[in-house]
């Protein structure tokens, strides 16, 4: 795919994005894009929630594997600095990456994940919560970074119905 088609085919995405539609019709609008630019075998949206340090999902490609609305608090270590507190993505590259990092190794090794990128998903200086997109070895690398900024910024306003709907804070009153 040459530059001049993944600009419409991120063109489409914005447009289906504008419609009115949920927040997964949006969350799905973004796993096709980066199905269709990058390739994955697992996209999943985590609504961050501060006030509990938790993560939510609120999207899946692997419902079977990870239903929707699981809850896990929000780890303390070099995931969380980056993408949490910093806003910056985070990258694995290999199944000790993901051993590493995921406390669900054994299931996204069982997926045959060993690559992938962690989007922290901001308005402003404001974490709402994160994107993965994880592939097979060899597949996301830090060539990929623009793709996940416009992917991350594609998910602000899903993110932000979904804090409005389940009443999430900021704390920062």
């Amino acid at each position: 795919m040459d530059n001049a088609q993944r600009i419409e085919v991120i063109a489409h995405a914005a447009r289906d994005i504008g419609k009115p539609t949920s927040s997964a019709e949006s969350l799905r609008v973004l796993d096709a894009l980066a199905a269709s630019l990058i390739g994955h075998r697992m996209f999943t949206a985590l609504l961050y929630h501060p006030d509990t340090q938790e993560t939510e999902r609120i999207y899946t490609n692997q419902m079977d594997k990870y239903p929707l609305r699981g809850r896990k608090p929000a780890r303390r270590d070099r995931w969380s600095k980056s993408v949490i507190d910093c806003g910056e993505i985070f990258f694995i590259s290999s199944a000790q990456d993901v051993k590493g990092n995921f406390a669900d190794a054994v299931t996204l090794l069982g997926l045959g994940i060993g690559s992938g990128m962690c989007l922290p998903i901001r308005l402003g200086d404001r974490t709402l919560g994160t994107i993965n997109v994880l592939a097979a070895a060899g597949v996301v690398s830090e060539r990929h970074s623009s793709i996940g900024r416009i992917i991350a910024a594609l998910a602000v306003p899903a993110f932000e119905a979904e804090q409005r709907a389940l009443g999430v804070s900021d704390n920062k009153a």
